[in-house]
């Protein structure tokens, strides 16, 4: 009975052990999915520092890098190609971790290991020569031979990644005009549906009662956003407006045609701008 006891305990450990390890694997692959797609796009070189020698900016802005969602990427200066290759990335460490490898080009087949910081739409990355320890910080001081580079995404490709992020079905939760706040009853039976060419439209109780075309520069603080009514009451009018978009919510604050775009996201008495908060619909 005792061997019993201690044969179904042991298999209980295993078993939990065995969870954990697979609950980990999934969250490191959710992790590594999430920095793939961030990273996925065209990225242009701002700075460039190699073993304490900084590039002028002139000359670093000359390339690009554009990365694949599989962690293929490609190097070009002024649009040509000069070297491609595969990434491993650890976005679970500390301090995110890179492995880059050539595959064609400068450093065929060698293991060049890196850190790397990402934004929305900047990052950062150091990594040493072949043979040589991954970086501990961002720094690339005169001895050290580390290799540090930062990246703003390249403007279209920012409007390409929110385009895609915005592309969807959309609830109105909360609705605010010129100070007067909308019920959240009222405010939920409006959606808007955007589509990845920025063309939308509006639906009251399931019945479309505008639709049209947008137009948006993420590189703008705020970002902005111009919305052309092409069918409904305001159709030939265009309003603007600016926006903030996360995984699962979106804003707008728009002006009514003719008026000035909104400074921020706000619909106080007398200002006639609309403020909406939206969250996304989820498959059923």
């Amino acid at each position: 009975m005792r061997n019993s006891l201690l044969c179904c305990m042991f298999v209980g450990i295993i078993l939990s052990a065995n969870g954990a390890m697979v609950s980990a694997d999934d969250s490191k692959n959710l992790a590594i999915k999430k920095d793939r797609q961030l990273i996925e796009g065209a990225w242009k070189i701002v700075a460039l520092k190699v073993n304490g020698n900084k590039a002028a900016e002139t000359d670093a802005r000359k390339l690009t890098v554009v990365n694949g969602s599989d962690g293929a990427w490609s190097l070009r200066s002024d649009d040509k190609e000069v070297s491609r290759g595969t990434t491993i990335i650890d976005p679970t460490k500390k301090t995110k971790t890179i492995d880059i490898r050539p595959t064609e080009g400068g450093g065929k087949d060698d293991l060049f290991l890196g850190i790397y910081e990402l934004n929305e739409n900047t990052r950062k990355l150091c990594f040493a020569p072949p043979g040589k320890a991954r970086p501990a910080d961002f720094s690339a001081n005169s001895g050290s031979e580390h290799i540090l580079v930062s990246f703003e995404r390249d403007k279209e490709d920012r409007i390409k990644h929110d385009r895609q992020r915005i592309e969807g079905t959309w609830t109105v939760v909360a609705l605010e005009t010129n100070g007067n706040k909308a019920g959240d009853d009222d405010a939920r039976k409006l959606k808007v549906v955007i589509g990845a060419d920025g063309s939308w439209s509006l639906n009251v109780d399931g019945r479309e009662v505008a639709q049209g075309t947008s137009s948006l520069d993420p590189t703008k603080s705020p970002k902005v956003i111009d919305f052309m009514t092409v069918r409904g009451d305001d159709a030939g009018k265009q309003s603007l407006g600016i926006y903030e978009v996360g995984d699962t919510s979106l804003k707008f604050c728009v002006a009514p045609s003719g008026k000035e775009r909104p400074d921020d996201f706000a619909s106080l008495p007398g200002s006639d701008m609309i403020f909406l908060t939206l969250e996304r619909e989820t498959a059923k």
